[in-house]
């Protein structure tokens, strides 16, 4: 197992090397340990995934910081060893032992308990010094907690007994560790900045307005609180009270009460998905806040104090309604209100358009309102085959009341004489495309919040020979992956899982019935991309391309003549493709969210959440069926640079038919 300079530890060799700091470095957070000179030029301090460096031992035997400490290393000198990394707490001194630890085993420290720092309120005990802040040796002061979370590169938190948070914690995951299981460990959010936390298995109590709101959430917690939030997400939790003026988005829970507050501003929006239980709404006195749910067995009493605001109800729900003036807007699925939908037969068809007499003289402007129109939703193929355009819906741009004429955006295929449309409210229509009115069933989301780098468990990326490689940043509020090849280069970012799509052998025998891939990206310099060469979406192959010829199974969004499309392909040949131009050109230079629903005989493309096309062919352009890889594979032309700039990815399957 030697080598020259280093001593690898471990079952395989460079997994890991131990050495003795013998003098300061000659650059700022450098030293140099004779044992890894002659390891080889960039040895350890690779771009997007360095080794880890790790104070084993402080030389003097005291085991004061930096001892327990890691940071990653940010340059090596294989001619002197010298290590040079981001700043510890206090400065690696002559006579400190170091490891270097490959980042797939440092990562696999967390499952030794170095995964978090561990805090508890009653056993533990003061001090920042490794190993303080392990499970077994944990402390009991949030101060202490978050020096060593910063000074170890760790992002969460494990509570016992009540947490006051004192400071800001922006995008920390705070988890209850209750030794029975039971939720009674607790955080209490004062006016601090939580932005970007996740809370787990906690009693969370919000006893002043938080001082950032950019989206934190609460999952399998009590939530408790009688304050103004913006960004809150709950899911699978009992939620107390929910002030009107915050912007909330519940899952799957227990809600038992709504509570109007006189310092809302307006314009916010509460939002309910797959809820249950009695809740009792009070004091709803802002008129331009929304109260929207989407019920599971749920029963809102409005009480006498509620005399503005507007609560939309979909679903198992029901309204007890008491108030003295709020609107109810009752959608549930006891109470269908006139003008949700309106059914017809076609009877005339033109160019995107049909004509339904039944529907004339219900109003100029009934259904084409400019900003929020109705959407044609075609319930039967007058064939009765099934075939497209059924079950597809588009967004109503014309009506012609004397007539009865719809003029719509266009669907896969021409409505035909005799199809059956309903004629859907917006709210309906949006409702109709929601993927799932409870928590998704979450199995890879990706945020790109992991500030030492892309996760190379997740991701394998392929850098352009000179542009610039794969890394993660911000662009404003996203966070986001990007690279950028030059002229005639290639950059490809392709998930390490696979995933299961049967759109043409999924049924009742099978336990998938659904795969949801769905992702926010922009793009720069359009014109500069190889058309024929790029891909976003999904390949069986680890190393496809739009149109290698080892490429025979793709599901994706692709470029024809600089436009967007989608694509199904299951064979070599052109035959084997089913491809679409996106309608209204949309500009993708801009940021927009890309969806795809994998399903029995369907595969849906879905863009800013309107469904744009329906692949159902069969024969020779028959659906995909296999096992895929995410993938993010861009080629540029002689014209110069391109970015893809991809933001959060959220994959997942869902087991039940819908």
């Amino acid at each position: 197992m030697g080598q020259a300079g280093g001593v690898p530890l471990g079952i395989n060799q460079g997994l890991c090397y131990k050495g003795a700091v013998s003098a300061p470095g000659t650059v700022a957070n450098s030293f140099i340990v004779p044992a890894f000179a002659g390891l080889g030029t960039g040895k350890f301090d690779g771009a997007t995934n360095p080794y880890q460096c790790f104070v084993m031992r402080k030389g003097t035997g005291t085991g004061l910081a930096p001892q327990g400490e890691k940071q990653p290393v940010t340059a090596f000198n294989s001619v002197t060893g010298q290590i040079t990394t981001t700043a510890f707490t206090v400065a690696v001194a002559v006579g400190d032992e170091i490891l270097l630890i490959h980042p797939d085993l440092s990562a696999s420290l967390l499952t030794s308990g170095l995964d978090a720092v561990y805090f508890d309120a009653l056993n533990g005990v003061a001090g920042t010094t490794y190993p303080q802040g392990t499970a077994q040796f944990p402390v009991n002061n949030l101060a202490d907690v978050m020096t060593i979370a910063t000074a170890r590169n760790l992002r969460v938190i494990r509570v016992r007994g009540p947490l006051v948070l004192t400071q800001d914690t922006p995008g920390y995951t705070f988890i209850g560790e209750s030794p029975s299981g039971a939720i009674v460990e607790s955080v209490t959010i004062g006016a601090f900045d939580v932005s970007s936390c996740r809370f787990h298995d906690l009693v969370v109590t919000i006893n002043a307005t938080p001082g950032a709101f950019p989206g934190f959430a609460c999952r399998n917690c009590v939530v408790n609180g009688n304050f103004i939030v913006a960004g809150m997400t709950v899911y699978n939790s009992i939620v107390n009270a929910v002030h009107t003026g915050s912007i909330v988005a519940i899952y799957n829970s227990v809600v038992n009460g709504i509570v109007g507050d006189p310092l809302s501003g307006g314009g916010t929006t509460i939002s309910l998905y797959g809820c249950k239980g009695y809740c009792n709404v009070l004091n709803l006195t802002v008129a331009t806040d929304v109260i929207t749910v989407f019920g599971d067995d749920i029963t809102l009493e409005l009480s006498a104090s509620c005399v503005t605001d507007t609560v939309n109800i979909y679903g198992a729900a029901r309204v007890i309604d008491h108030s003295a003036g709020t609107v109810v807007n009752d959608y549930s699925n006891a109470n269908k209100v006139e003008g949700l939908f309106y059914k017809g037969v076609v009877t005339a068809i033109g160019a995107n358009q049909f004509t339904i007499p039944t529907l004339a003289g219900l109003g100029a402007s009934k259904f084409a309102d400019l900003t929020n129109p109705y959407y044609a939703f075609v319930l039967r193929d007058a064939g009765g085959a099934g075939a497209k355009p059924q079950g597809e819906q588009r967004a109503i741009t014309t009506y012609t009341n004397a007539t009865g004429v719809f003029v719509t955006t266009p669907f896969t295929a021409a409505v035909a004489i005799g199809d059956e449309i309903l004629i859907m409210h917006p709210s309906l229509a949006k409702a109709n495309n929601i993927t799932t009115l409870g928590e998704p069933s979450e199995q890879m989301f990706e945020t790109w919040q992991d500030e030492v780098g892309i996760n190379a468990a997740r991701w394998v990326v392929t850098n352009p020979a000179t542009g610039v490689p794969w890394d993660r940043g911000v662009t404003g509020a996203y966070l986001r992956a990007w690279s950028v090849p030059n002229l005639n280069e290639v950059t490809r970012l392709r998930g390490v899982q696979r995933w299961a799509a049967g759109p043409g052998v999924w049924g009742t025998n099978t336990i998938y019935r659904r795969l949801i891939v769905e992702f926010s990206m922009r793009l720069t310099n359009v014109a500069n991309i190889d058309n024929a060469e790029t891909l976003f979406g999904l390949s069986i192959g680890a190393a496809s391309t739009r149109n290698a010829a080892a490429t025979t199974y793709l599901i994706g969004w692709v470029l024809l003549a600089d436009a967007l499309n989608s694509l199904t392909k299951n064979g070599a040949t052109a035959a084997n493709e089913t491809e679409n131009v996106i309608a209204g050109a949309p500009v993708l230079t801009n940021w927009h969210k890309y969806r795809m629903e994998i399903y029995a005989g369907h595969v849906l493309f879905i863009l800013d959440e309107v469904q744009v096309a329906d692949h159902t062919v069969a024969g020779a352009a028959a659906l995909p069926n296999g096992v895929f890889y995410p993938q993010f594979y861009l080629d540029t032309e002689a014209g110069g640079t391109a970015t893809p700039e991809i933001g959060p990815i959220d994959i997942h399957t869902e087991r039940i038919a819908r």
